[in-house]
């Protein structure tokens, strides 16, 4: 297992990455680079208790006193961030920056290995799906802390994968804030709405986990029953275009990805 790990940049995915590692039993040594002094701070002075934590604003620091570096700027500092920097052939490179392809990697962090890696909030909780290319067992054991690892078969798609993983995982939130909104409009205490709609999704979850000998258009063909509230509600999703907005902005996002 890789102990020795540096984050360039220390935003809000880094935090989510190193709370679900606090959440393990591993003892790993971190060293965060980052240009806001202030921000590394309050950092290390979080997560100092559950591991070796060390700060510097000096990004090469980092890299030099690391196996594998973790890329975590934003994809418009990310080329400000390696500037300049000497990469190691043994060392690996999980960017988790989202667009930037190997090629692109490759031309700043070689001779070290870049792998691409996407990570969503729930990291924090060990709860993330995980993409990942090209395959690469270190990075995957050390990923599959926080989360169910998937490598992709090419870079090709990553893309669509970075839009469901990434952009539909928000949505998601959004569409329960309207469901728990309109539940508590019916005169429901809006805390207990907000569970009902959790609690319902959750559900749905975790019956499509359980029955992976059925696709899920056979589930729904199971709680469908015709003249059901079920088959009602769907309906007017389908005649309002509501169910195919959801491919049609995944297309979009994809599309606006690779613009």
């Amino acid at each position: 297992m890789i102990k020795k790990i540096g984050f360039i940049g220390v935003g809000h995915i880094a935090h989510y990455m190193l709370t679900g590692f606090a959440r393990t039993e591993n003892n790993f040594e971190f060293i965060l680079a980052d240009p806001d002094q202030d921000n590394l701070s309050r950092v290390s002075k979080q997560f100092t208790p559950q591991f070796k934590c060390a700060v510097t604003l000096d990004n090469q620091r980092a890299v030099d006193k690391s196996e594998l570096i973790i890329l975590a700027v934003r994809p418009d500092h990310m080329e400000a961030a390696l500037a300049g920097l000497t990469f190691r052939p043994d060392q690996l490179v999980a960017s988790v920056v989202a667009g930037a392809s190997l090629n692109l990697l490759d031309r700043f962090v070689s001779p070290a290995k870049p792998i691409r890696v996407l990570p969503i909030s729930c990291v924090a909780i060990n709860k993330s799906p995980i993409l990942i290319f090209p395959e690469n067992q270190p990075v995957q054991t050390l990923f599959s802390l926080l989360g169910q690892v998937h490598v992709l078969p090419d870079e090709t798609t990553f893309t669509p994968g970075t839009a469901l993983v990434g952009a539909f995982y928000a949505w998601i939130f959004a569409l329960m804030d309207e469901t728990a909104g309109w539940t508590a409009d019916q005169g429901i205490d809006p805390t207990v709405a907000r569970q009902l709609v959790i609690q319902t999704i959750e559900g749905a979850c975790a019956m499509a986990s359980h029955q992976k000998e059925k696709s899920l258009i056979q589930i729904w063909d199971t709680l469908a029953t015709p003249g059901g509230i079920s088959e009602y509600g769907a309906k007017i999703l389908k005649e309002r275009g509501c169910l195919k907005a959801w491919p049609d902005a995944l297309e979009a996002v994809t599309r606006k990805m690779e613009s």
